[in-house]
């Protein structure tokens, strides 16, 4: 293997480990602690920010988009269905999402108020 070929698995190796820490994480927190509603949300939207096969992050998506509609932040559960369908799921993922991103324009409040930003908390908050 050339060294750019082994730099690239590691990195690969690199993101899926994080992905499935986080992941793990979430369920950890929804288990032992179910009223720490934001970390999980945080931690559902990390899982989708690591750089996954497109299978794979379709997986992740679609995790994300439960969690976050489950939680009322239809906002951002239309933001996620919205990432899934621009990477051109099975057609019943299609059928299931679609209605999803038409929440997607509304404006609501949600759980943490009018200033959440999904992005912004991934670079300011660490997963332990």
């Amino acid at each position: 293997m050339h060294f750019v070929q082994w730099r690239d698995t590691i990195t690969a190796a690199r993101e899926y480990l994080l992905g499935v820490s986080i992941e793990l994480e979430r369920r950890r927190v929804v288990q032992e602690t179910p009223d720490n509603i934001q970390r999980s949300l945080e931690l559902a939207a990390y899982f989708t920010h690591c750089q996954l096969q497109p299978p794979h992050m379709q997986i992740a998506l679609r995790s994300a988009i439960g969690v976050f509609a489950k939680a009322n932040n239809h906002a951002h559960a239309g933001r996620f269905a919205r990432r899934l369908l621009e990477l051109n799921p099975d057609p019943n993922i299609i059928s299931q999402v679609r209605p999803k991103t038409s929440i997607l324009g509304r404006t609501c409040e949600t759980i943490f108020g009018s200033g959440f930003d999904v992005l912004g908390f991934c670079t300011k908050l660490v997963v332990y």
